[in-house]
Parts: C-alpha cells; sequence; structure tokens
C-alpha cells in the first residue's frame, strides 16, 4: 500500500487482504482520474456542482473510496457512540460500508449493547458497483449486517477541497430547520462530521 494510505486497524482474515486490495484498486486509479479532470478543467467544460453525463460514465468503474485513516476513523466513532445502526450514503465498492459493518457488529457483540441489531443502511447509484460492492460484502463475512439500497448518493469526503461544490450542501446543513450541525475534520481534502441535533 503507498505511503500515506496505510491502515492502523487490522480485522483479521479475510477483511484484512481485502481492503488492502480494494486499496490497491483505488490507488491504481488516481492517476486516471487526475488526467481525466485535469482535461476536463483545461477544456472550461466541467461543472464541480453537476457532473455532466460524460462524467458520470468515466466514473462509473472507478472506486472512490475513503483514505484508510478517515474509514477508520469512521469505525472508532461508531465503536464509541456504541452505535449498532448507521446509514451511510455512497458505498461505491463498499470500502467504508465494510468498516461501518464491522463497527455496529463489534457493538452488538458487547455486553452494553448485547441483542441489539446491528444494521448498516448503505446506498448506491450504479448498479454495477452495486453489485460489486455486494460480493465485497460477502467475502469479509458482513453481508447479514448491510442493506444495500440502490439509489441516490451523497458524498461528503473532500469538502475543504471542493468548497464550492458543495455550497448547496453547506446550504442545507447551515438551515437551522434541519437540526443539523458540522464540523470540517482535518483529513487530506477534508472530511465533513454532520450530526442531527
Amino acid at each position: 500500500m503507498p505511503h500515506g494510505m496505510s491502515r492502523q486497524l487490522t480485522f483479521g482474515p479475510p477483511i484484512d487482504g481485502l481492503l488492502d486490495r480494494l486499496y490497491e484498486l483505488h490507488t491504481s486509479q488516481d492517476a486516471a482520474l487526475g488526467e481525466y479532470f485535469s482535461a476536463r478543467a483545461a477544456e472550461g467544460s466541467l461543472d464541480f456542482n453537476s457532473f455532466d453525463e460524460r462524467t458520470n460514465v468515466f466514473l462509473r468503474d472507478k472506486l472512490i473510496a475513503l483514505d484508510p485513516v478517515k474509514a477508520e476513523f469512521c469505525y472508532q466513532v461508531c465503536r464509541a457512540l456504541r452505535a449498532t445502526r448507521v446509514v451511510e450514503a455512497g458505498t461505491s465498492f463498499g470500502v467504508s460500508t465494510i468498516h461501518l459493518a464491522l463497527a455496529v457488529r463489534d457493538n452488538a457483540r458487547d455486553a452494553q449493547t448485547r441483542g441489539a441489531d446491528a444494521i448498516v443502511i448503505a446506498t448506491e447509484h450504479e448498479p454495477d458497483k452495486a453489485q460489486r460492492a455486494r460480493a465485497h460484502f460477502r467475502e469479509a463475512g458482513v453481508a447479514d449486517l448491510i442493506d444495500l439500497r440502490e439509489g441516490a448518493v451523497v458524498v461528503c469526503d473532500n469538502t475543504e477541497q471542493f468548497r464550492d461544490a458543495y455550497a448547496e450542501y453547506f446550504e442545507f446543513i447551515r438551515d437551522r430547520r434541519n437540526r443539523l450541525q458540522t464540523l470540517t475534520l482535518p483529513f487530506p481534502g477534508g472530511l465533513e462530521f454532520t450530526v442531527r441535533v
């Protein structure tokens, strides 16, 4: 795994091997992503607020994964909160979803939450990605903990790097009627941590 992408948590086989393999795939696509978005930016034809069909087609087979440190942060937050039910928007190939499923599984095993129903409700817009994610969930042994629903995608990663692209998202969060609070965490690119109050 490349420098800066190392994982700190280990879950044992087959999960660690699967995550390493998925992160290698993620890293192998970085150059293509950089070239595509650089070319589109040079053309002046890319709107980060609303991807066109050309961009959507390009992204269909790309693994968009939280960096390991971000995924592990999500695992640790869920563990600290003793969460046994989590909702995730935007699964891609399932990397972050696996971390969330492991957290709810581990929480459900703890004495204080024993017997709680552990579930991650996740979404994915692209049918091919959803299919691949389900295969990864089975391989990791957490498929029974995940209810993957195909539909809308909301991504809250890189919110500092692409602040303007998230203008509507932040407008929604800051509307007091929605009873949300948010914090941009200091991970590379920014990671938005939003809670309902």
